[in-house]
């Protein structure tokens, strides 16, 4: 009798407790939806104690006394930190949100002990900045000062500057600048090493560097000028447009102007470029007339000698000085070298005919650029790529300790350089065999199924039609495309 109370007890609290199972779930997870920043930011700060006491035990290393040091500290110990952007079904891509701004104090020594900089109390803020890589464990983060400044000794001061981590590779960035310039990019962002430290607590060897804005220094566009981008993640900004051949999974957002300057007028003026710019490229015509070819053709070459892996990532920026018809649409600057390195032959936004690559390198104008483009840097490119190299090499040792120290398990500085020379000997004879075999087309016509000859612009009825071109060889083919 006693047994058989005790089960009936057991079986009472047994299903009272199943019953009350889902609103104990329930209020859990609504109590940790509430604290997930409070979590994240301890979870932050639980990381960079393991580190801060690494470094502690390695502080009388050598390399410290040559090396810059950046030390952050920031107001009531916060972090920053982001989360990852829900993204439309179908979208490629992961980029952040919640990315707010966390103020604080910046400083940065040269060794242990020679201060360069001090913004004071609140003399700044930063914030994660990036897509993928924000959502790292060693994430970028965009600084602004509250006063103008020159923490790189660039002759100049400007209150906006990144950090960018060094983990995909030591000379990742240098090499891409390199590249870059020789190439014949306007301008090329500069840099300097330096450890970072944020709260006392070790993040890793960073990348103190210019950004990406309009400014004479830098992208040099007038107040009627404008810099977009070709952008996969369109979708996390607020204004942005899209036109009739680009592909559905991007748009075209804006670094300059700012969102709260951007006018209809401006969006509407800007849309036209990019669509006459796409009708120059699709129908072979005067690609001149709207864009500097030659800042085409070295962007393409940068990205084949570079074998940019991450082809939809490649922050395909286009910019021009005004909106006057005698300004250029001009490419560049380079950024994001993240996955350099990666792609054997042409460069991955070729196979993969991203940003209308596939029809740029069969248009005349764009052949033509790209060859004496390469005529002119090719008989020197090499012999200067290991003079660079090699000064690096030369005064890298605290360079290459402190990398081995932030990335142990990543190539080395000497194993990089010893690589990055046989990289671009291979990708020399690349361009070379295929320069000799390129064809080009110097026409290109649009028909109806029927042979009806038609323009194909924004106004084009959807449908099927015949796209028949001719090339330097006077080949004509035809191929069936259809305008959804």
């Amino acid at each position: 009798m006693v047994k058989s109370e005790i089960v009936k007890f057991g079986l009472h609290y047994f299903f009272a407790f199943a019953c009350a199972l889902p609103i104990i779930i329930t209020f859990a997870f609504q109590i940790i939806k509430s604290m997930w920043k409070w979590l994240l930011k301890y979870l932050f700060m639980l990381a960079g104690l393991v580190c801060s006491v690494r470094v502690s035990a390695a502080l009388d290393e050598e390399f410290w006394n040559h090396m810059f040091r950046i030390e952050i500290t920031t107001e009531n110990g916060e972090i920053p930190f982001a989360l990852d952007k829900e993204r439309p079904e179908g979208q490629p891509g992961h980029t952040i949100t919640n990315n707010e701004y966390v103020y604080g104090q910046f400083k940065m020594f040269f060794g242990k002990d020679s201060l360069c900089m001090d913004s004071g109390e609140r003399g700044m803020k930063f914030r994660v900045r990036g897509n993928t890589s924000g959502l790292s464990s060693r994430p970028p983060y965009k600084v602004k000062f509250e006063k103008k400044c020159d923490p790189m000794n660039l002759g100049y001061k400007d209150k906006e500057w990144n950090l960018m981590n060094t983990s995909k590779g030591v000379l990742n960035f240098a090499i891409g600048k390199f590249i870059g310039e020789r190439v014949g990019m306007e301008w090329q962002p500069e840099y300097i090493f330096a450890h970072l430290f944020i709260n006392g607590e070790y993040r890793g060897l960073y990348m103190l560097t210019e950004s990406v804005k309009k400014d004479k220094h830098r992208v040099n566009v007038s107040d009627e000028g404008y810099i977009a981008e070709n952008d996969v993640y369109y979708w996390g900004e607020d204004i942005y447009f899209k036109t009739l051949r680009q592909r559905k999974t991007f748009g075209y957002t804006f670094k300059y102007p700012n969102d709260e300057d951007l006018t209809d007028s401006v969006v509407v003026a800007v849309r036209g470029d990019m669509a006459g710019y796409e009708d120059a490229v699709f129908n072979f015509s005067d690609l001149s007339s709207i864009a500097d070819v030659q800042s085409l053709a070295g962007w393409y070459l940068a990205h084949d000698l570079l074998g940019t892996g991450d082809a939809l990532g490649a922050n395909m920026y286009v910019h021009k000085y005004s909106l006057t018809d005698d300004s250029k649409l001009k490419y560049g600057p380079l950024w994001d070298f993240d996955t350099i390195f990666e792609e054997e032959g042409w460069s991955r936004l070729r196979k993969r005919d991203i940003w209308y690559s596939v029809a740029i390198s069969q248009h005349s104008e764009f052949n033509k650029a790209y060859r004496e483009l390469w005529q002119r840097i090719e008989p020197t490119l090499y012999e200067n790529l290991c003079i660079y190299l090699d000064s690096i090499a030369d005064e890298g040792q605290f360079l290459n300790e402190s990398f081995l120290f932030a990335s142990p398990e990543c190539r080395n500085l000497y194993e990089t350089i010893d690589f990055a020379k046989a990289w671009f000997k291979g990708k020399i004879d690349f361009v070379n065999t295929e320069l000799d075999n390129m064809i080009f087309i110097d026409r290109v016509e649009y028909f109806t199924t029927s042979g009806t000859k038609v323009e194909f612009n924004e106004n084009t009825q959807k449908g099927l039609y015949v796209r028949m071109t001719t090339d330097s060889q006077n080949h004509h083919t035809g191929k069936l495309m259809y305008v959804r």
